[in-house]
């Protein structure tokens, strides 16, 4: 083992450091860009699930509850939109910009971890964000689009 072994762990060090070197290249040249600056269906999506939180957050602050119906209503408009053509978005997309976890969300009962509403208070305000949801995305071949895509991914 005594020569041989030694070269050929050094072999193999020198081979990981030349790995490490061109995947950091790699990410240079190619993925560092990509990742600044999203395709513009991903930064839609972002601005989806940003209106949907903003919604739901008006909806449950007793001081600010203005206009949350609208923004929700807007937000899930713009998703009807881009979910209409099917090649637009991947589910990788729909995925990695947290719409899922946005839409779980939106359909909780206690958005809060300390809800100053008792069980009737949210029940009312989830029905009343689940009758916009329906009214907006009940649209049948956009509700399937969604399903579809998290099916799949």
């Amino acid at each position: 083992m005594g020569r041989r072994g030694k070269r050929l762990r050094s072999k193999l060090e020198a081979l990981k450091a030349k790995v490490r070197t061109q995947a950091k290249e790699i990410y240079e040249t190619h993925f560092k860009t990509a990742q600044a600056t999203p395709r513009s269906t991903v930064a839609k999506l972002a601005t989806i699930v940003a209106q949907i939180e903003r919604a739901c957050d008006k909806q449950c602050s007793r001081k600010d509850n203005s206009n949350w119906k609208l923004n929700l209503e807007t937000a899930l408009r713009e998703l009807t939109v881009l979910l209409k053509d099917e090649k637009s978005v991947s589910a990788y997309e729909i995925h990695s910009s947290g719409l899922v976890q946005a839409l779980l969300r939106l359909f909780a009962k206690n958005r809060r971890k300390f809800s100053w509403t008792n069980s009737n208070s949210c029940d009312k305000l989830l029905s009343e964000r689940l009758g916009i949801f329906k009214s907006i995305i009940g649209v049948e071949s956009t509700a399937t689009a969604l399903i579809r895509y998290y099916y799949f991914f």
